[in-house]
C-alpha cells in the first residue's frame, strides 16, 4: 500500500509525524503522487484547522480516497468522541486510530503508535530513517540518547522528575495542574536528592549534544525530548505525570514514552496516571518491585489516587543512598527483564490493522 506524503500542509502540518507510523514496516510505499495514493494519512485537528484540512483534501483527492486519522495525542473523552464524529461524517472513506490502549471509542482502532516509536528508534526493530525522516532525532540525541551502553550506576538522585507545567499557562489541563503541585512540593520541602526539571521548559535536562537551534525549540515545550542517559545512570527511579491522568468511567488511556523510556533505561516507575496503568503493564509482561506499593495506581477517584502516588514519592525521597543501592541491587533483575522485552514483544502492526477497513 502506497502512503500519501506532503510536508507543511494543512493535511499533515508536519510530514514528520505522519510518516514515523509507516516506517516501521518494510510493505509500506510513501509517494507524493496524490492519483496513486492508497491512504491519506492526516493528524486530527480542531475547528478550523480540521476545515482547511478538508477543503485542501477535495482540492487533491477523489472523495472516496481512504483516509487514516492518526488520533496520536488526547485531551479528554469528550473532546475525542466530539472531534471523531466530526471527522467520521466529513470523510467518505475513513478509519480512525488512536493510542487509546482500552478501546472506549466505536469506529476506532487502536495503534500503539508511542510503543512503537521507542522500540524502534533504540533499535529494537526495523525503522527506515529515512521514511520516518528520523534523522534530526538521530543526530542531534544519538550520542547520548539512543544509545543504551549501560556505563556503571552511580546513585546520586533518588528521584528522576522530568515536570514541564506550563506555569501561568493551560489552567485547565489536569496533568499540568498535577505536575505543578509535584513541583511546589519538592521545591518548598527543598528536596536536593529529586532532580526535577524546570516546570516551564525542561532545561535542566538538555543533552550535552544538542546544538542550539535544536535547543531552542526543545525549550518552548510541546516537542519530543528524550533524557539524556546519564540522568538515568545518576538516578534510582523515574517519577512522573503521564499525558492522560484522570480516572472517570471509559477515559481514555495511553501509555507514552514518559513511562516507555524510563522502563528501557533501566528505571524503577512511579507513574501518576489514569487508573490501570500498572495493570496494564503487568499483562504485557513488565514486573515491578515490591519496595513500591503500587496499589494506589488502581484507584479510580483521582484524589486518592494523587495522595497515594505523593505517599509513595515521599516515601522513595526519603531513603539513603546506602538503602537505595541494597534495593537495586537486590531487584536490577526486573530492570534486566523490562529492558529485554523491548526485543522481545513485537511492534503493533499497523500494515495488518489496515488491510481492511
Amino acid at each position: 500500500m502506497k502512503v500519501y506524503v506532503e510536508d507543511n500542509s494543512p493535511l499533515m502540518n508536519s510530514g514528520q509525524a505522519h510518516t514515523l507510523p509507516f516506517a516501521f514496516d518494510k510493505r509500506w510505499e510513501l509517494t507524493s503522487n496524490s492519483l496513486e495514493a492508497d491512504i491519506v494519512p492526516l493528524l486530527h485537528f480542531y475547528g478550523k484547522d480540521a476545515d482547511e484540512q478538508y477543503e485542501y483534501f477535495k482540492q487533491k483527492f477523489d472523495l472516496d480516497t481512504r483516509v487514516v486519522l492518526l488520533s496520536l495525542f488526547h485531551d479528554s473523552e469528550e473532546e475525542d468522541i466530539n472531534r471523531f464524529k466530526t471527522y467520521l461524517k466529513t470523510y467518505n472513506n475513513i478509519t480512525i486510530l488512536s493510542t487509546s490502549y482500552n478501546k472506549p471509542f466505536k469506529h476506532v482502532k487502536f495503534y500503539d503508535f508511542l510503543w512503537n516509536r521507542t522500540k524502534g528508534l533504540y533499535g529494537f526493530g526495523y525503522l527506515d530513517y529515512n521514511k520516518a525522516k528520523a534523522s534530526p532525532w538521530i543526530h542531534r540525541f544519538s550520542k547520548d540518547i539512543f544509545s543504551l551502553d549501560q556505563q556503571e550506576k552511580n546513585i546520586k538522585f533518588n528521584i528522576l522528575c522530568p515536570n514541564r507545567a506550563y506555569y501561568g499557562k493551560y489552567q485547565t489541563i489536569k496533568r499540568l495542574n498535577n505536575r505543578k503541585q509535584l513541583h511546589d512540593i519538592v521545591r518548598k520541602n527543598r528536596w536536593h536528592n529529586v532532580l526535577i526539571s524546570n516546570p516551564d521548559r525542561g532545561q535542566i535536562f538538555v543533552t550535552d549534544n544538542w546544538k542550539e537551534k535544536y535547543k531552542s525549540v526543545i525549550e518552548q515545550g510541546g516537542t519530543y525530548a528524550p533524557i539524556a542517559n546519564k540522568y538515568y545512570e545518576q538516578s534510582f527511579l523515574s517519577a512522573y505525570v503521564e499525558s492522560v491522568v484522570e480516572g472517570c468511567p471509559n477515559l481514555v488511556k495511553s501509555i507514552t514514552e514518559k513511562t516507555w523510556e524510563p522502563l528501557l533505561k533501566g528505571h524503577f516507575i512511579l507513574p501518576y496516571a489514569a487508573p490501570g496503568i500498572i495493570d496494564e503493564l503487568k499483562q504485557r509482561g513488565f514486573k515491578f518491585p515490591d519496595f513500591i506499593d503500587y496499589d494506589y495506581a488502581s484507584y479510580t477517584d483521582d484524589a486518592k489516587r494523587w495522595e497515594g502516588f505523593l505517599t509513595q514519592f515521599q516515601k522513595i525521597q526519603g531513603l539513603s543512598l546506602d538503602q537505595l543501592n541494597i534495593l537495586y541491587e537486590e531487584n536490577v533483575h526486573i530492570l534486566d527483564h523490562n529492558r529485554a522485552l523491548f526485543k522481545t514483544l513485537p511492534y503493533d502492526d499497523l500494515y495488518e490493522k489496515l488491510k481492511t477497513p
